[in-house]
């Protein structure tokens, strides 16, 4: 397959699973494995918090000059630049598609929700 075969089957699947997310998040009752998968995250012990708030930060847009001024001190000007572009392209989509989603925070969905941050 070509590059941009393979950079046209990405998005493809990127795309895939954007839609499947949107579909679940906009379902009138909250999926029993989904249910699960919080309750397993949030009753865990207090340690985990510091890797786990170290993969959530990945996501905040913070992340996007970091990785990409990362990769220019490694000198990949190129790598820099699609970093710089993708990272700021995908945070901005985000914020613009979650409101779509139309589900409240898991405390707006759920009983016995413990709530660490404010």
């Amino acid at each position: 397959m070509s590059q941009r075969g393979r950079r046209v089957a990405r998005f493809g699947f990127g795309a895939v699973l954007l839609l499947v997310s949107l579909a679940e998040a906009r379902r009138e009752r909250l999926p029993n494995y989904e249910e699960q998968a919080f309750r397993l995250a949030n009753d865990a012990t207090d340690r985990i918090r510091v890797p786990v708030r170290g993969v959530m930060q990945a996501g905040t847009f913070a992340t996007v000059p970091a990785v990409s001024a990362l990769a220019l001190s490694f000198r990949r000007p190129r790598l820099a630049a699609s970093l710089a572009l993708g990272g700021t392209l995908a945070w901005v989509t985000a914020k613009l598609i979650k409101p779509v989603g139309g589900r409240d925070r898991p405390n707006g969905v759920l009983d016995d929700v413990t709530l660490r941050e404010r």
